[in-house]
């Protein structure tokens, strides 16, 4: 991560004892990350009109300014996405989510990003490593239990013929024989979760392909090529989460999206594929629990989808829909883009 070069973004003549400090600040919320505050990050890092909650945004500002000087504006934004990139680059599950939120708030890249690192891309490549490394079969470590006692010393106590010192002897040798039995137990029971993990995974895919093969949505129980064009992405997108039970899902889901003739060669107006997808589908997937989860900045796609079941189906969403997410009342996103952007919305809010 070159912090240094980034920082002259937001500093004509850079400290570099402040720039350490920055730095270190930084490694300390990417180390403790949770969904508010990957939230509020992201809000900075895109320079969002609607602001991270007040109490987030306080205690960014003081844990950036630990030891220094107090943060501006422009410096938070941009130590912000130095955050996010910095836990984009380690391989565990707050990165995964993290990514999927700098995805699905970029929109298919229809909102503009302002910073001196690519953010998106490195999201994108987060994603990736993920969906690989999570799904590999498990190594099973062949390591021999030892049990540490002293045997000399074990030994020579019992030819003392002293009551005590037997006693010890025998307590020693219980200790080490337990200790050496729970560590194997836990090796076992380490494995066997990561061997369930991976069937899990394993039977997830399997179901994926049997649900390409068949050809047909659990929608009415229609034919792929039944469902209209402009409602697939959604309906497909919706069919292929609820059978994902790893946050970032298999890296094959844009492939069987694909296979299921949802192409970027087809352009979309977002908000009219939202408003005439039917209202009683949205109802069917809609978790009314996780509404208090659905962002406008994070999760576009679902707020349209509350802002809609608000108005009981009519389009007077449309417009403040376009205005609190930052976009345009006509704005247009590829088949595919639209249809990852929802599977990956429903695969964050699940993950609650």
């Amino acid at each position: 991560m070159d912090f240094a070069k980034w920082y002259e973004a937001v500093s004509i003549k850079p400290n570099p004892q402040a720039i350490a400090l920055r730095n270190r600040n930084i490694q300390t919320i990417a180390g403790n990350l949770n969904r508010p505050t990957i939230e509020a990050l992201i809000r900075l890092t895109f320079q969002s009109s609607q602001n991270a909650s007040a109490s987030e945004l306080a205690n960014l500002r003081a844990t950036y300014a630990l030891d220094g000087d107090a943060v501006g504006d422009a410096e938070l934004s941009l130590l912000a996405a130095a955050t996010l990139f910095q836990a984009l680059g380690k391989e565990n599950a707050t990165a995964g989510l993290a990514a999927m939120l700098v995805l699905t708030t970029s929109f298919g890249g229809l909102r503009s990003l302002e910073q001196p690192m690519d953010i998106v891309g490195m999201a994108k490549n987060t994603v990736k490593t993920l969906s690989d490394s999570s799904r590999r079969r498990p190594a099973f470590t062949n390591n021999k239990p030892t049990i540490s006692v002293d045997a000399a010393d074990a030994i020579s106590k019992l030819q003392a013929i002293d009551t005590a010192q037997i006693s010890a002897a025998f307590t020693a040798l219980a200790t080490a024989t337990s200790n050496a039995v729970a560590n194997l137990w836990r090796r076992q029971l380490q494995f066997e979760t990561s061997v369930q993990k991976y069937v899990r995974m394993q039977d997830e895919e399997l179901d994926m392909l049997w649900w390409l093969q068949g050809g047909r949505s659990n929608y009415q129980n229609l034919l792929f090529s039944e469902i209209p064009e402009n409602q697939r992405p959604l309906i497909l997108a919706n069919e292929l989460a609820q059978v994902t039970s790893t946050l970032p899902g298999p890296l094959a889901v844009e492939a069987l999206l694909s296979r299921a003739n949802i192409s970027n060669d087809v352009s979309l107006t977002i908000s009219a594929v939202l408003q005439d997808i039917p209202l009683d589908w949205i109802k069917s997937i809609y978790d009314e629990g996780l509404a208090t989860h659905i962002s406008s900045v994070t999760t576009p796609i679902h707020e349209a989808f509350k802002r809609r079941l608000e108005v009981d189906g009519k389009s007077a969403w449309i417009p403040v829909w376009a205005a609190v997410c930052g976009l345009q009342e006509t704005a247009t996103l590829g088949s595919l883009d639209l249809s990852m952007l929802l599977y990956r919305e429903i695969l964050v809010l699940r993950g609650e």
